[in-house]
This record gives structure tokens, sequence and C-alpha cells, in this order.
């Protein structure tokens, strides 16, 4: 499979008087395909975001970096891995990150059960990049809203928190 990379977006830009600190929202893929993981790493990154690659949901799981997380992008159809118990797992570890479900044997029924699992939507496989960037762009601002105040922001009880994390869910 191979992806064209988009534009390169910067989110980065300070807003005026706020010190240019680098914040990157994080997002982790889970897929069994390296070429999928690294493809969506690279669609990722060329979107200023931070993007780990876990080649299972457990591997995710015990990493360091999974609670975290403020978009998890991941397969539905992997060995051992259980997709619809995925957001309940993320939940015992305090991760509240919306899922992003992708397969390539999609049915009604499944969208059905992975949507009620939790997911924000679910992708058939092969989708393109804008489906995937609408979808991330759409989960990063579900996390802002969740997460409210505890953003980790630097301005956080400022006057300029409110405009500096706009869109913006955690900083790092």
């Amino acid at each position: 499979m191979q992806w064209n990379l988009l534009p390169r977006i910067s989110i980065n830009s300070p807003a005026e008087g706020v010190p240019d600190l680098k914040y990157r929202p994080s997002i982790a893929i889970i897929d069994d395909d390296a070429l999928v993981r690294d493809g969506i790493q690279r669609l990722a990154t060329s979107l200023d975001y931070s993007a780990k690659a876990f080649s299972s949901t457990d591997e995710f799981l015990a990493s360091d970096s999974a609670a975290d997380v403020g978009c998890v992008i991941s397969d539905v159809q992997m060995a051992g891995s259980d997709a619809q118990q995925l957001r309940k797992r993320l939940f015992a570890i305090g991760c509240k990150a919306p899922i992003v479900f992708m397969t390539a044997l999609l049915n009604q029924q499944l969208e059905m059960q992975l949507m009620h699992a939790g997911a924000i939507c679910v992708l058939a496989k092969p989708f393109n990049q804008s489906q995937l960037s609408l979808h991330i762009a759409s989960a990063f601002a579900l996390h802002k809203a969740e997460m409210g105040d505890d953003c980790g922001c630097p301005n956080r009880g400022s006057g300029q928190h409110d405009e500096w994390c706009e869109g913006k869910t955690r900083w790092t």
C-alpha cells in the first residue's frame, strides 16, 4: 500500500505573547501489517502529529505512552487482539482517547458493534488519507472537549488558556 503525503500543515504557531512551546498531539497506530502502520505514521507526521506504531493491542497497552495518547487508530482483525474490548481496556488504564477503527472486512453488523464499543468511526480498507485526516482531527476535537481544563497547557489559569489551547488536546 502506498501513501501520498499531504502538504505539511503547522499547528504550532504560537499566539501573540505566548512562548513558543512545541505541542505535538500523539496518535497510537495499532495494526499487525507493517506497511499500514508505516503509511499511517508517515501521514500523521506529515500533519504534524506525533505517532507511535504498535503491532498489537497488547504491545500498545504495555507501552509507557498508552495512557497519554489523544487518538487511537486500530485495525480490527489482528491475532490475539479483541478490538471490541479495546475501549474498556483503555479506560482501565485511564486513557479516554477516541478510537478510529479500520478493517478490510466491514459489514453493517460489525460497524454497529464497533461503534457501540466506543469507536468514533470505522473505516473500510482501503481508505484515502483525506478520510483518515478528517477523522483524526475529529478525534482530537472530541478528546479536547472531554479533557476540558485538564489539557496540560502551560497557560492554564491565564486569560490566554482558551485561545492558546483551541484545537489542542495535550501539551508535551
